[in-house]
């Protein structure tokens, strides 16, 4: 619909010029010349709105989960990130850590499993950090990461069995004797 294309659109202009004012303000803080052949000094860049740049932010978010939803991984894995120049979030950075885990990028599965827990501890967040760990052939470590996990969420929460599950993939997988038995909190 037309009223649709405009909201796109205006959305579409409103994220450029956020992003391009704190690209703008990160140039200044980091005293990098701006991108002009001018010798003019760089326009006064107001600072930008941080609850615009946190709505925007979340609407990458919700738009790069549909395209995971749709299959369209290098679609998702740019929203993500477009979220994540806006706002650090701990949602965005799993989500990324789950595409790029999907497209064989473990190690990058990896450092953004790190960061979403560094923003937030999460079970959740430890089951992407022990997926890209099981995907790097790094068994054992998988396994103390479902058990920090598990010892850490609720009973009864949605990553419960999930953690423990894949802690059970990775004890299976890894060479014998590497692993500990299960502790105590695992069977509660």
């Amino acid at each position: 619909s037309a009223s649709g294309s405009l909201v796109l659109i205006s959305f579409a202009t409103t994220l450029a010029l956020a992003l391009e004012a704190r690209a703008a303000r990160m140039r200044a803080w980091s005293g990098a010349a701006e991108p002009s052949s001018s010798s003019a000094p760089p326009a006064f860049v107001p600072p930008a709105d941080p609850e615009e740049e946190r709505r925007l932010a979340e609407a990458l978010r919700i738009e790069g989960a549909g395209h995971f939803r749709e299959g369209a991984l290098y679609e998702a894995l740019d929203c993500f990130s477009r979220s994540l120049l806006l706002a650090e979030s701990h949602v965005s950075y799993g989500s990324r850590s789950l595409v790029y885990n999907r497209l064989g990028q473990h190690s990058h599965a990896l450092d953004d499993a790190r960061s979403a827990l560094r923003v937030e501890v999460t079970g959740k967040g430890y089951y992407r950090l022990a997926s890209a760990l099981m995907a790097l052939g790094r068994y054992a470590e998988a396994v103390e990461e479902c058990d920090a996990g598990v010892a850490m969420v609720q009973p009864g929460a949605a990553e419960l069995e999930a953690l423990r599950a894949l802690r059970t993939r990775a004890a299976e997988a890894a060479p014998a004797g590497s692993v500990p038995p299960p502790p105590p909190s695992f069977s509660a």
